[in-house]
């Protein structure tokens, strides 16, 4: 199911539903009909997969994964392993889930040209209006990554001009293509992966770069002239002709 489709159609019913809502059912893989059995008893469960979940989730929010705000919310970002659901929150899920009762499935569905149009053989770049958004987020977490490794302004005008792309997959994975702004002779396609929670992981990229870039300097040195033992006698002489 298109998650960008499958909210927006719910949010039109509903209205805004925070963020880290969002990514929780996504975790839970919930966009979608499923989410219509969702119970108190239910929503107790999740709690339970959230707080185990809390040390693996920190792992990857430190490595530049989803920040925990964005999954635990502010409440509990900074002690995940107790977290749980406002009554607020619950009150919102079991709205939603509700909802999704009272609708039909297909209410949440993309319509089939669109789909189809998204599930072509050969992958497509997204056609969306996320598919900005998606492509900034991955530039400026491969910007982040360049800037914390080098201060040359040329490399960074070189990653800002990088050549990438977004697509969905048939499996309604999305990816990218990007070419590696470093390789001069033989630009290198690398293919990157967004996880459930919305982040781009960059390992091949950061892989890619430290086989083949991590020689690059941090500055441009200055040339270095060569001087012969003459030269070098008459300076220690004073006599530099």
């Amino acid at each position: 199911m298109d998650e960008e489709w499958f909210w927006m159609q719910l949010e039109q019913k509903y209205g805004q539903v925070s963020l880290h809502l969002k990514n929780i059912l996504r975790l839970q893989s919930l966009c979608r009909q499923s989410l219509a059995n969702l119970t108190e008893e239910r929503i107790g469960h999740i709690e339970h997969d959230m707080r185990s979940m809390a040390e693996c989730l920190t792992e990857e929010a430190n490595a530049g994964g989803t920040p925990l705000r964005e999954i635990y919310g502010l409440q509990f970002a900074k002690n995940p392993e107790r977290f749980r659901f406002l009554a607020g929150e619950v009150m919102c899920l079991l709205d939603l889930a509700q909802i999704m009762r009272d609708h039909s499935a297909t209410s949440f569905i993309r319509p089939l040209k669109k789909a189809k149009a998204c599930l072509s053989q050969h992958p497509e770049p997204v056609a969306n209006p996320c598919i900005d958004r998606l492509l900034d987020n991955l530039r400026r977490k491969i910007t982040l990554h360049i800037r914390s490794l080098t201060s040359r302004n040329d490399l960074m005008e070189k990653v800002h001009k990088m050549a990438a792309k977004v697509y969905l997959t048939n499996a309604g994975q999305y990816k990218a293509t990007i070419i590696c702004p470093f390789c001069e002779a033989k630009p290198s396609k690398i293919t990157l992966s967004m996880d459930v929670t919305g982040s781009w992981h960059i390992f091949g990229f950061k892989r890619h770069y430290n086989t083949f870039h991590s020689s690059l300097p941090d500055s441009m040195a200055e040339p270095v002239i060569k001087r012969s033992k003459n030269d070098t006698k008459k300076e220690s002489n004073g006599k530099i002709c």
